[in-house]
């Protein structure tokens, strides 16, 4: 009976060390696995530069390199859709106007909606293309009937930004596009570009009617022209606008706003290595915003 009973504890002991060393290895392996998610959640995202800012003050919540120089691609055409908006206000032109279609608009690259050299359409749909699918040879129509001819716009694009306190900024093409041989990329700071959205939606909300747009019917219908800031359009609380931008030269930037419980903040992320990243930043950037309104926050 004596030998039956030290079998019997004998091999509890063997079933408790068992046990023991399953739980100790389940403890270990929960916490690498929370370790490693933690660590992927925390891991900050490569893009060169970023800001957020309060839409009503001008507060800086967030600030990520903002003043340094980059490439801004297609976000020039926020400072395209100004002068054109600036000039419907003075009433000098209108949406219904019909735009001709030059040579050098029709010979645009990237992104596109194939204008042909003396195609027409109305100001308003070009301004459509331009803004909602950030159309080069739309840009390049837009400039030319503005000021006439695109270094005239250029030279108007450099005047206003001056006014509007953006420093740091040289423009020298309308569309974005990459420099070529001989040329000069266009130069602007995350802040600056801050600074254009803020002036863009206090001075003319109409144009969130465009940037908050996803998409819309051109050339009677042929096309669809789809908003290239589609993701947070869909995917972030209270986002209606403004541009992306991307070039290989310049990365993915974006210049978006949203607006939730009566609060308006502006994000800029320049510089990102993907869309992806550039989303998720720009997302991050607003949830922080939204969420720690009023503290400085650290975008890591």
């Amino acid at each position: 009976m004596m030998d039956v009973k030290l079998r019997n504890t004998a091999m509890n002991l063997d079933f408790q060390r068992i046990l023991q060393t399953y739980l100790t290895l389940t403890l270990f392996m929960c916490v690498i696995s929370f370790s490693f998610l933690a660590f992927a959640e925390s891991k900050p995202l490569t893009h060169k530069s970023a800001i957020l800012m309060d839409y009503e003050t001008g507060q800086i919540f967030v600030e990520e390199n903002s003043h340094d120089p980059l490439i801004p691609a297609s976000l020039v055409k926020m400072m395209v859709l100004y002068l054109a908006m600036e000039q419907l206000e003075a009433g000098t032109i209108h949406l219904s106007d019909v735009v001709t279609a030059s040579e050098w608009a029709a010979h645009m690259g990237g992104q596109q909606v194939h204008l042909a050299e003396g195609e027409q359409f109305t100001l308003q749909e070009l301004l459509d293309a331009m803004v909602i699918a950030s159309a080069n040879d739309a840009a390049v129509a837009v400039a030319e009937y503005l000021a006439g001819d695109v270094q005239t716009c250029v030279t108007m694009m450099n005047a206003r930004a001056r006014a509007l306190g953006m420093k740091h900024t040289t423009f020298y093409n309308v569309h974005g596009l990459p420099a070529g041989k001989g040329q000069t990329n266009d130069v602007t700071t995350a802040y600056d570009m801050a600074l254009l959205g803020r002036a863009l939606l206090q001075r003319y909300p109409k144009v969130l009617e465009w940037t908050a747009t996803f998409s819309r019917p051109f050339r009677n219908g042929e096309m669809n022209l789809v908003n290239t800031n589609k993701y947070l359009l869909r995917k972030v609380s209270g986002v209606d606008g403004l541009k992306t931008g991307y070039h290989r030269r310049a990365g993915f930037n974006v210049c978006v706003t949203a607006l939730q419980n009566d609060r308006r903040l502006i994000a800029v992320v320049m510089g990102a290595p993907s869309k992806l990243d550039r989303n998720k930043v720009a997302k991050k950037l607003l949830r922080q915003g939204f969420t720690e309104f009023g503290q400085i926050v650290n975008l890591e």
